[in-house]
């Protein structure tokens, strides 16, 4: 890090940081099933009249779609069949996955 007094610049630290997601574990399947729950209980609250929008003065706020939840909650569900998918198999267990095959 840096600092100047006008006219000179000192150097007062130096290092790295890690920035995480808001939330974030480091643990990328309890994050993933974290922000899928999060989606889900959005898209519910929305589909059960959660306004999409509102005012008041002169401020506003309109959130996301239920379509684009819809496409939210869809990613998220798939990443967190993929993080489980691949935690099995660094565990050694089968996959879950089914293989069709066809043999001419």
């Amino acid at each position: 890090m840096k600092v100047s007094d006008g006219t000179d610049i000192f150097e007062v630290d130096s290092g790295t940081i890690e920035i995480l997601a808001e939330n974030a574990t480091g643990d990328d399947l309890l994050d993933a099933r974290s922000y899928l729950s999060a989606a889900e209980a959005e898209l519910d609250e929305r589909t059960s009249g959660k306004a999409s929008s509102y005012s008041i003065k002169d401020r506003s706020l309109t959130r996301a779609s239920v379509e684009d939840l819809m496409k939210i909650v869809a990613y998220w569900r798939r990443r967190v069949n993929d993080l489980e998918q691949q935690e099995r198999i660094r565990k050694g267990k089968k996959s879950k996955r089914i293989t069709y095959s066809r043999f001419i």
